[in-house]
């Protein structure tokens, strides 16, 4: 009988032996390259990472906190306040503490009994920001609102509450377009400008030209933390904080109240400058808005009501809005003519009530006729024959290029946002911008302030200023001492002297078109105008009425610019506005005794 081994107990244990042993020894290589490999990982974390994973460990134990400057103050030339910071709580919502933060926002809600979408958009917009960073969540809340947080503070671990200062415009309206406003940082902003979530900012208006020196620099404190994000101590201060500086500015609280009070809720704009450096007394724009709304939490009913309003209360129509300057372009031509000689300073043109001029009868405002007119006398009744005649003798190239040196087809350099340049035809312009050459009968309408010719209050202004001071073109600006030089137009002096007669006369002659300018105790010069409007497919809603000029006439103060949209005569709606404001003028220092106007009322006359 022949026995195989193979089935043999001991071969079986051997096999099974040396099997289990083969195991092993694959298990123990197995463990010793797994040590190996974690060996290798662990060196090459603290060795060649180590300092990388050091400061992550230590991000993990300190945080970064930003703390929010003061805002500088806006003062008045006089020293007077024109925007500055009132007492206002936040409530912040500080992300590292929690793990689920819109459950924390929607818990604070159902504690205040409010909607949580508004707080819950402002977590979201907040994502690209630092965790690190706390998120506004509620901005502006009363001493009620912070109580009932803070009697909650167990069940809202992630919720503090801060005080936040918010902006505060004393004048309200009265100087909204001018101060701007500030509201909360955009996400642009935050991802484009480095701004905190939540940091308020200059959105139009001064509080935006001037944004980097009022809102300062925030400071950033290391605070070590325990592993829940609880504060432990304040470390270090990594930046020191830079309250805002606060600027005075050129402008004059008095005087945007006596506009605010004229324009009386009706749209228009008014900038009154210093002739002689160009400082910018006053600048309105009706109807106007309260900027003191952006301080606080505007609701989307109200931005919409703003927004939509057909009277646009938002735009700012002393600077940003172009409009035809109607008969207050007659001094511009009143200049270039006498100035190149086309009219002699004693000729006369005679009216007759209208003009044939390239096969189409221009009618003069007064359609009787004034007769024979001199150039201080066609300024004074505003004759349009007269400045038919002066338009065709000079052509539109001579035309644009004297009224470009009064400032009129380009901005300023105020410094304001939005600002419109306005438009002064040529026939390089035609050509460009429509395809085709000027026509001289084209000229006719230019001359007397019509046709594509726009202009801005605020330039107008400068056109003023420019005839009040001697002839020099002044650069308008906000802050003392920043007026740029003045620069010379050309004006011949007796040029000079025929234009301010005719202004004068405008309003202190019996023959004037603005009797209702006049100022008790001084003489005011100025010229009216009636800018006609033109909307296809509506009726008429009114033409515009434009009123220029400056006071006294000897050593002017003021001069001015003012619109009153769809009121007809600038006689009549215009002028009154700036006797008012003058006379508001001289009363506060002292020039008047009782600031009275003396506005004729029952002796209009002519009114253009």
């Amino acid at each position: 009988m022949r026995i195989d081994y193979k089935q043999l107990r001991p071969y079986r244990e051997y096999q099974e032996a040396r099997l289990l042993s083969r195991r092993l020894l694959v298990l123990q290589l197995l463990i010793a390259v797994g040590f190996l490999l974690f060996a290798g990982i662990f060196w090459y974390l603290q060795v060649v990472e180590g300092d990388e994973y050091r400061a992550l460990a230590e991000e993990n134990r300190l945080r970064r906190l930003p703390a929010r400057p003061g805002r500088g103050p806006l003062r008045d030339i006089d020293g007077e306040v024109l925007a500055t910071n009132r007492p206002s709580f936040a409530v912040y919502l500080d992300r590292e503490r929690t793990s689920d933060p819109g459950r924390e926002v929607e818990q604070l809600a159902r504690f205040l009994g409010e909607s949580p979408d508004g707080m819950l958009a402002r977590l979201e917009a907040a994502d690209s920001s630092p965790r690190f960073v706390p998120v506004l969540i509620l901005p502006d809340v009363g001493l009620e609102v912070a109580a009932r947080i803070a009697a909650h503070r167990p069940e809202l671990p992630a919720i503090d509450v801060e005080t936040d200062p918010k902006r505060f415009y004393p004048l309200g309206p009265a100087a909204a377009h001018a101060l701007g406003y500030v509201s909360e940082s955009t996400a642009r902003q935050v991802r484009d400008g480095g701004l905190l979530p939540g940091q308020r900012v200059g959105q139009t208006g001064i509080e935006l030209a001037f944004d980097m020196e009022l809102r300062g620099v925030p400071e950033v404190v290391l605070e070590e933390v325990n592993a829940r994000g609880r504060p432990l101590r304040r470390l270090d201060t990594m930046t020191p904080v830079i309250h805002g500086r606060g600027l005075t500015l050129t402008l004059d609280a008095d005087i945007q109240r006596a506009i605010h009070e004229a324009f009386a809720g009706r749209a228009g704009a008014a900038v009154f400058l210093d002739p002689a450096t160009g400082a910018v007394r006053g600048l309105y724009s009706g109807p106007s808005f309260d900027p003191n709304l952006f301080s606080g939490r505007l609701s989307p009913e109200r931005w919409h009501a703003l927004v939509d309003d057909p009277q646009r209360p938002l735009q700012n129509r002393a600077t940003g809005s172009a409009y035809s300057p109607g008969s207050t372009f007659k001094v511009v031509m009143a200049a270039a003519a006498l100035a190149d000689g086309v009219v002699g300073s004693g000729e006369r043109i005679f009216c007759a009530g209208s003009r044939s001029f390239y096969g189409q009868r221009r009618y003069c405002h007064f359609r009787g006729g004034h007769g024979w007119v001199a150039i201080d006398e066609a300024i004074t009744r505003s004759c349009n024959v007269f400045f038919y005649e002066v338009g065709d003798r000079l052509g539109i190239e001579r035309i644009a290029g004297w009224a470009r040196r009064f400032g009129l087809g380009e901005k300023s350099g105020i410094g304001l946002p939005a600002e419109s340049g306005g438009l002064v035809p040529s026939d390089e312009w035609k050509r460009r911008t429509r395809g085709e050459p000027w026509y001289p009968g084209e000229t006719i309408s230019v001359a007397i302030g019509q046709g594509p010719l726009l202009v801005t209050p605020l330039q107008m202004a400068v056109l003023a200023a420019a005839i009040a001071n001697g002839g020099r073109r002044v650069h308008p600006h906000l802050l003392p001492g920043a007026a740029a030089p003045a620069e010379p137009i050309g004006l011949p002096a007796e040029a000079l002297a025929h234009v301010r007669q005719g202004m004068r006369d405008v309003v202190e002659s019996d023959f004037g078109t603005a009797r209702r300018a006049r100022v008790r105790g001084i003489e005011v010069a100025g010229k009216t105008g009636t800018a006609q409007v033109v909307r296809l497919g509506e009726k008429n809603p009114g033409d515009h009425a434009w009123f220029i000029g400056f006071a006294p006439v000897e050593n002017p103060e003021l001069a001015f610019a003012i619109i009153v949209e769809h009121a007809g005569h600038g006689g009549s709606a215009a002028a009154p506005i700036a006797s008012r404001v003058v006379a508001r003028w001289l009363a506060e220092r002292g020039r008047d005794e009782a600031g009275e106007t003396l506005l004729a009322r029952n002796d209009r006359g002519p009114e253009r």
